[in-house]
């Protein structure tokens, strides 16, 4: 092919897409697609079959779902920061489960001023004598509303 033969291919090219886009836009007529407005700010429910929290690098954190066809929440700690597990009433927090700096699993229970009332599993409390913290591993504690110790095995 020469020269001429491609210039008239692209001439010829052009002429077409612009008669084909003219006819187009003439005879198939569509309508512009738009959301729909709500009046609801919020949704009501969302429907999933595992949520999953991930941190900046992509690392999962979080997982609240089906697992093996069963209900779980799952939290992973990363770099010397372990999971906790809070729960809060209106004000403050009445329930903590964590995993303590060395990994030992504790469940801390609080009365409505915020006051332990109750440990289990390790447990750091101030030795009353000495004044000094002291870890008690695997054992259960009861606080009076004072937060000191009121019972405690071992």
């Amino acid at each position: 092919m020469k020269g001429k033969q491609y210039f008239l291919i692209i001439i010829f090219t052009l002429i077409g897409g612009m008669i084909g886009g003219i006819i187009s836009d003439r005879f198939i007529i569509g309508s512009p697609a738009f959301a729909e407005k709500s009046s609801l700010n919020r949704l009501k429910s969302i429907g999933a079959e595992k949520f999953v929290v991930t941190d900046k690098d992509g690392d999962i954190r979080a997982v609240f779902g089906l697992v093996e066809e069963a209900p779980t929440l799952m939290m992973f700690g990363r770099d010397g920061s372990l999971p906790r597990f809070l729960i809060f009433d209106d004000k403050r927090c009445r329930a903590e489960l964590y995993l303590g700096a060395n990994g030992e699993p504790s469940l801390n229970l609080y009365d409505e001023k915020g006051t332990m009332r109750t440990a289990l599993g390790t447990v750091r409390i101030k030795v009353p004598k000495t004044g000094e913290l002291q870890n008690l591993y695997s054992s259960l504690v009861f606080f009076n509303e004072d937060g000191n110790i009121h019972w405690s095995v071992p």
